[in-house]
């Protein structure tokens, strides 16, 4: 069950927090142009699967995102044994999308929240997850940050056998222990008036049960949610997504992401080894460059015509600013004069 809770204000005096609204306004809709960044804010856990074993749960939490018909990308975002309940929401990395420009999507996005209770032990796997994604020990670099972060990347990762086999099968079979959330989200752009979740700014709610507005009706700075009598609500787990217009990542984690999918589509016909990824990262960057040229010159040409919206005239000035084409793009100024 899932509720959306809009980045607009009910009133200029009401500043600590927002409203679950039912009819989101289109102000808040994504546009060619702009930037869109997802993120997971954290989780609420109030269920303790480990309880009857004294003991606290070992959490495992994952995204997963899906533009249309693409392959779905996969982030672990969270890995830990004996966490108390509560709020979890030191990450070791809060993204689960970002791109610079929206204009690149099929504009149906499907999310999915996992937070699962692992059935055995993370101190028992042999080598910490953790210091894998620390970049600790012997495993460093952005190569095997980003193996740890995209579970779907381990094919390419130069690992060895069982901690790839560690984290792979842990992240395809989640569900095969303590279920304490597991819920998608499928958000599409367009208009308010169609009936479909939009895809706009704001924050949306996964609650692992049905509530009522009653139940839910306020989110509070801090990411609690309060209930109609601005209580806070205890009765089970909930995690809360953002979407936001601010483009957070740098270029790195746009490439990490491209590769993912492309290692979604090609799963099963990797080769382990670090330069397969290296490869797909070089491949893609350079692919990125040549799209962001090709944009360019369109919103240039839209920019002549007066034609151009604001969000579209903001990448411009992005895309003009970028060091790694600014080189293959003439002066515009210069051109004017």
């Amino acid at each position: 069950m899932n509720k959306y809770i809009s980045v607009l204000k009910e009133s200029e005096n009401k500043s600590d927090m927002s409203t679950i609204v039912e009819n989101p306004e289109d102000a808040t809709r994504f546009y060619d142009g702009d930037s869109i960044t997802v993120k997971l804010r954290g989780a609420m856990i109030r269920e303790n699967k480990d309880a009857l074993f004294f003991g606290d749960n070992d959490l495992m939490i994952l995204s997963t995102y899906q533009f249309g018909k693409e392959p779905a990308v996969q982030k672990m975002h969270f890995m830990q044994d004996d966490v108390p309940l509560g709020w979890q929401g030191e990450f070791f990395n809060d993204i689960i999308l970002a791109l610079l420009d929206f204009r690149d999507t099929n504009k149906r996005l499907a999310l999915r929240v996992q937070v699962y209770d692992l059935d055995v032990t993370l101190r028992n796997m042999g080598e910490s997850l953790k210091s894998l994604i620390d970049g600790s020990d012997s495993i460093k670099g952005l190569a095997e940050g980003a193996i740890a972060a995209f579970p779907g990347l381990t094919p390419f990762a130069a690992f060895t056998e069982p901690l790839i086999k560690t984290i792979g099968n842990l992240a395809e079979h989640v569900e095969d222990h303590d279920r304490i959330l597991d819920e998608r989200i499928i958000m599409e752009s367009a208009s308010a008036d169609t009936g479909h979740t939009l895809l706009q700014q704001g924050y949306y709610v996964c609650f692992n049960h049905p509530v009522t507005m009653e139940q839910a009706k306020y989110l509070r700075e801090d990411m609690t949610i309060l209930d109609a009598k601005k209580e806070e609500f205890k009765d089970f787990s909930y995690a809360i997504v953002e979407l936001d217009k601010k483009f957070e990542e740098g270029v790195d984690l746009e490439i990490d992401q491209k590769a993912a999918k492309l290692a979604s589509e090609l799963a099963g016909k990797g080769q382990s080894g670090k330069a397969a990824l290296d490869f797909l990262r070089d491949t893609l960057s350079t692919y990125k460059d040549f799209k962001d040229l090709q944009r360019e010159d369109e919103l240039t040409k839209k920019e002549k015509a007066k034609t151009i919206s604001q969000s579209e005239m903001n990448l411009l000035k992005k895309l003009r600013d970028n060091e790694r084409i600014k080189p293959y793009i003439s002066d515009r100024t210069e051109k004017k004069s």
